[in-house]
C-alpha cells in the first residue's frame, strides 16, 4: 500500500514537471523566476519528504534529494532578501549532511560509517559560510581542527584504539596556531607546535604503560620546545649562548635516564648509556 502511494505521488509529480517544460518551450510561460523556482524546488522538497516517511523512515536515501531541494528553495528565499551568495552553497552542503547524521542515528552500531561524511560535509559547509568574514586564520584552524576531531571520536569510541591519540591531539593542538600567529612571536608558535607534537605521546605512555617508546619522542620534541622558548628569551648571549646547546643535550640526557628508570618494568637498562653520554656532553658545552 505505501509503496502504491509513492509510485502516485510520482506519476503526479513527473506529470506536472513534463507539463512545466511544455509550456516553457511552446511560449506559454517565460522566463521562469527566482519565486517560482523557490515554490518548485520546495514542493518537490515535500514531494520526497513524503516519499521518505511513507515509504518507511529506515529509507533514509529518500533524503537526500529532499534535503537538498529544500536547500535549494531556501537558498532562493535568502537571495530575495539579499543573503550572499555563499549561503546558498552552504545551505546545499549541509543538505547533503543530514541523510547521513539520520541513518547513524537509525543504527549507530552498523551506520557508525555515516559520521565520517557527515562531519566532512557539516565542515565545509561551515567554511563556506566563513569564508564570507575574509579571516583565513580562523578557516586555517577549522580545517585543522576537523581533521584532529574525527580521531579524537575514534579514540574515546574505542579506547584500544590509543594510536588516534598521536594525530588526534597534534591537529587539534595545531589549530590554535593559526589564531596564535598575528598574536604571538614566532618563537612562542614554534614551541607550542613542538609541545602540540610531544603531548599525545605522553597521553600514549600514561594510556599504556607497555608503550614506553612514546616517551622518546616525547622527551626529545618537549627538550626541543623548552630550548626554543629559552632562546627567545635571551637570557644568555655571547660566549654564553652555548649553555642553550647544553640544556638541549641535558633534556635529551633526562628523556633516556626515565628510562632508564623504569628498567624494572621495561627492558630499557640499555637507555644509560645515552643518558650517560648526552649528560657528559653537556657538562663539555657548558
Amino acid at each position: 500500500m505505501k509503496t502504491k502511494a509513492v509510485n502516485i505521488i510520482w506519476g503526479v509529480l513527473l506529470v506536472a514537471v513534463g507539463a512545466l517544460f511544455l509550456a516553457q518551450n511552446f511560449g506559454y510561460i517565460g522566463k521562469i523566476s527566482d519565486q517560482l523556482w523557490l515554490f518548485i524546488f520546495g514542493g518537490l522538497s515535500l514531494l520526497f519528504f513524503t516519499s521518505y516517511f511513507v515509504s518507511g523512515i529506515k529509507n533514509w536515501g529518500w533524503l537526500f534529494p529532499a534535503c537538498i531541494f529544500g536547500a535549494l528553495a531556501l537558498g532562493f528565499a535568502l537571495t530575495e532578501v539579499g543573503a550572499a551568495d555563499e549561503i546558498f552553497g552552504s545551505g546545499i552542503l549541509f543538505a547533503i549532511a543530514i541523510p547521513f547524521i539520520v541513518a547513524f542515528f537509525l543504527n549507530m552500531r552498523e551506520n557508525w560509517w555515516a559520521l565520517i561524511p557527515a562531519w566532512v560535509m557539516s565542515v565545509l559547509s561551515l567554511i563556506v559560510v566563513l569564508s564570507t568574514s575574509g579571516n583565513d586564520d580562523i578557516i586555517g584552524s577549522l580545517v585543522l581542527f576537523a581533521i584532529g576531531l574525527p580521531f579524537l571520536v575514534v579514540y574515546f569510541l574505542n579506547r584500544t584504539r590509543w594510536w588516534a591519540l598521536i594525530p588526534g591531539l597534534s591537529m587539534v593542538l595545531l589549530s590554535f596556531i593559526p589564531l596564535l600567529e598575528a598574536r604571538a612571536s614566532s618563537d612562542f608558535v614554534g614551541a607550542l607546535v613542538l609541545a602540540g607534537i610531544a603531548l599525545p605521546f605522553f597521553a600514549v605512555y600514561l594510556y599504556k604503560r607497555e608503550q614506553w617508546w612514546a616517551l622518546i619522542p616525547a622527551g626529545v620534541f618537549t627538550t626541543i620546545a623548552v630550548t626554543v622558548l629559552l632562546t627567545a628569551t635571551r637570557i644568555f648571549s655571547g660566549r654564553y649562548e652555548a649553555i642553550y646547546g647544553s640544556i638541549f643535550l641535558l633534556g635529551l640526557a633526562a628523556t633516556f635516564g626515565v628510562l632508564w628508570l623504569l628498567r624494572n618494568s621495561h627492558e630499557t637498562e640499555w637507555a644509560k648509556f645515552p643518558a650517560l653520554g648526552l649528560a657528559a656532553a653537556s657538562v663539555v658545552v657548558f
